[in-house]
């Protein structure tokens, strides 16, 4: 969902977290295609078939007709149904990814600025700046704080992102399907209560390049050297703590793998505390 870097210009410095939110990004959008290009070979190898056949028995697939008892005609009329609830689901996680996103990028700028402790967590007074996002999980509140706290403007891409965690909201408490208060929240007509939400790929995509928009200028905003620099002492901290931190020997390898490149020197002082 990110734009290519035009020829001749050196691409700027992000950090770790900004990097693995465009790969979940990525992700995703290859998940949808990869479901689309199913759909595709189901209604090629439906062609010929008649419609009141068994659709699993004219795919000769490899599990019973009884997983998915559907005729032929009633399967290729529900594929876009399909298609549009998988959107929803995938709507919830990426809702998710821009959530850990958000937590993340707040709690590493806060942190940066002073307020963490010796071992890089937050501290008393750091955790209550970044408490509206990093002990939060709606959204739309959750970009309105880091709006104020990073002196940002997400215009356009909040609006979007108010409409699409009310979506996320369905899919995650209601399994997808238009309820009473949902349908007044979404502005849709009460005929709809009952039937499963679709979104389609136009809106799907335009929520995904509405969250990346929004990281990109939070790590615009923040993706400073001191703070990159001190990103790569959180992260040693943090795999210390979940006792995942690779061996002296090796971490510097993953690092890099990861795009993380540091000077010798801080490379020996940052060793010094995190293998103590």
């Amino acid at each position: 969902m990110s734009k290519p870097v035009p020829k001749g210009t050196k691409p700027r410095s992000t950090t770790l977290i900004f990097r693995l939110f465009r790969q979940k990004n990525a992700a995703l959008s290859r998940q949808y295609w990869t479901s689309e290009a199913g759909r595709h070979s189901i209604r090629t190898a439906l062609a010929g078939a008649k419609a009141t056949d068994r659709a699993v028995e004219a795919m000769a697939v490899t599990f019973e007709t009884r997983h998915l008892d559907d005729t032929v005609e009633d399967l290729l009329a529900r594929l876009d149904e399909h298609a549009g609830t998988e959107r929803l689901h995938l709507l919830v996680i990426c809702s998710a990814n821009l959530e850990s996103f958000l937590q993340d990028a707040v709690a590493l700028y806060v942190a940066q600025k002073g307020y963490c402790t010796t071992d890089r967590q937050l501290d008393v007074v750091g955790h209550a700046m970044a408490s509206p996002v990093v002990d939060r999980s709606t959204v739309p509140d959750m970009l309105e704080y880091t709006e104020q706290l990073l002196g940002l403007n997400f215009g356009a891409d909040l609006t979007k992102w108010r409409r699409a965690y009310k979506l996320r909201c369905s899919a995650a408490h209601e399994g997808g399907f238009m309820s009473a208060d949902t349908a007044k929240k979404l502005g849709a007509s009460r005929h709809v209560i009952g039937a499963l939400i679709n979104v389609s790929w136009d809106e799907l995509k335009s929520f995904m390049v509405a969250a990346h928009s929004i990281a990109n200028a939070i790590d615009k905003k923040i993706a400073t050297g001191p703070l990159r620099e001190f990103e790569v002492a959180w992260t040693l901290a943090q795999w210390k703590r979940d006792q995942t931190l690779p061996s002296r020997e090796e971490v510097w390898n993953v690092l890099h793998e990861l795009g993380i490149k540091v000077e010798r020197p801080k490379k020996q002082a940052m060793e010094k505390w995190v293998y103590a």
